[in-house]
């Protein structure tokens, strides 16, 4: 196996210290339902290319980067799906209607998440397409999974 395909899993406590997006990069995307893919709107509601079909209603889902930090730095994940749930404490259905409704409460739900403590499982590999600055390829981070906070768990070891 190359280097650049290899994945590596790990876990990190820390906090939330940034959210990307705004009203012209929204937070989520609008999805099919059957696979997940974005879709574009048609005539008849939305066209799913990857389907190959049109469909009346889209499912929002997340689609957003965080800064993660702890003592040592900060990392910047990507969110995408049901991690962004746990992270913004709500599922994309209801962000996508206060998103609509009233875009002035978007700022206060991602401000009133920053400095969370959260335990997560972050994925990072080698992503080819993207440059660091030395030209060559770049290591990104996902989040994989939000893992409940349990304190005592966390510090079993210095009890």
């Amino acid at each position: 196996m190359d280097n650049h395909t290899k994945t590596l899993y790990f876990k990190c406590s820390g906090t939330l210290t940034w959210f990307s997006g705004d009203e012209s990069k929204p937070y989520y995307y609008l999805a099919c339902p059957s696979c997940k893919k974005k879709v574009a709107e048609d005539l008849n509601g939305y066209r799913c290319e990857n389907c190959n079909k049109s469909i009346p209603k889209a499912n929002p889902s997340f689609n957003f980067s965080i800064k993660f930090g702890d003592y040592s730095g900060n990392v910047f994940l990507g969110c995408l799906g049901e991690t962004g749930d746990q992270i913004l404490g709500m599922s994309a259905t209801k962000f996508f209607e206060i998103f609509n409704s009233n875009q002035g409460e978007i700022k206060n739900i991602t401000w009133s998440r920053l400095f969370t403590p959260f335990t997560l499982l972050i994925k990072a590999f080698f992503d080819a397409r993207g440059q660091d600055f030395e030209g060559g390829s770049s290591v990104r981070y996902m989040l994989a999974r939000v893992f409940a906070e349990n304190v005592v768990e966390e510090n079993q070891s210095l009890l």
